[in-house]
């Protein structure tokens, strides 16, 4: 149940690379074994009003929720979560070595008493989670 929430500024639209970052960041969560593949989602919003700093710069900035299931122990999320922010780190390197971009991510949950969806995915794979 893993979703992957990009939210960029509109100065970055054609910098992202956006779908080679979603395989990089689906790839490392079924390696983990710990989610049905069927759950996983990714989905980027472009901000379109925003300011950083003195406002004056061409400054740029990406801020990722990666929600998970809060019922999953707190190390455990933890560790997920440093995984995949190394993941954007070394995708997003080289945008943060030619301009100013401030780059940061939260672990989000949905907690199971106020989470509801239906997804027909999962009997598309049949490795269950750990």
């Amino acid at each position: 149940m893993p979703h992957f929430i990009v939210d960029y500024t509109a100065n970055l639209e054609n910098e992202l690379e956006l779908d080679v970052l979603f395989g990089k960041v689906h790839r490392q969560l079924i390696e983990m074994q710990l989610f049905p593949t069927g759950g996983i989602r990714s989905r980027a919003r472009r901000i379109e009003h925003y300011c950083f700093a003195d406002g004056l710069g061409d400054y740029a900035g990406i801020h990722v929720v990666l929600k998970l299931n809060a019922a999953r122990p707190k190390a455990v999320r933890e560790e997920i979560g440093k995984h995949i922010f190394a993941t954007l780190q070394a995708h997003f390197a080289d945008l943060q070595a030619r301009r100013y971009l401030a780059l940061s991510m939260e672990v989000g949950l949905f907690h199971p008493e106020s989470f509801f969806n239906s997804n027909n995915l999962h009997a598309l794979f049949d490795h269950p989670p750990r």
